[in-house]
């Protein structure tokens, strides 16, 4: 339709990447010093009804290599990770943004 906006990926309900990055990095370090899962994280994802606007198991794995990559998240085999080490600040903002993104699933009732 003319004049209609159009429509984003990351919407009122849709966790910004960051977002999900910080709730997947938040989840293995409160559950430190166990291994999560890929699974475990899909099932937190599903939840707390955080959509993710795309492939779930996408969103997921783009976020572990980034957090992976900046030491936050180490891979310790396949489909399995643990708590890196978190800078104090980063850790802040880590938990912030966490918050943020489970909101958005509690808001909205979205499940992805």
């Amino acid at each position: 339709m003319e004049g209609m906006p159009e429509r984003t990926r990351y919407g009122d309900n849709v966790p910004r990447p960051v977002d999900i990055r910080a709730f997947i990095t938040q989840h293995i370090h409160d559950r430190a010093p166990a291994e999560v899962t890929v699974a475990e994280l899909v099932g937190a994802f599903r939840a707390t009804g955080i959509g993710t606007g795309g492939r779930l198991s996408k969103d997921i794995s783009d976020a572990l290599r980034w957090e992976v990559s900046h030491g936050r998240v180490v891979r310790v085999g396949r489909g399995r990770y643990r708590a890196g080490r978190i800078p104090r600040t980063t850790a802040g903002r880590v938990r912030m943004r966490a918050r943020r993104a489970a909101s958005l699933g509690d808001e909205a009732g979205w499940v992805g």
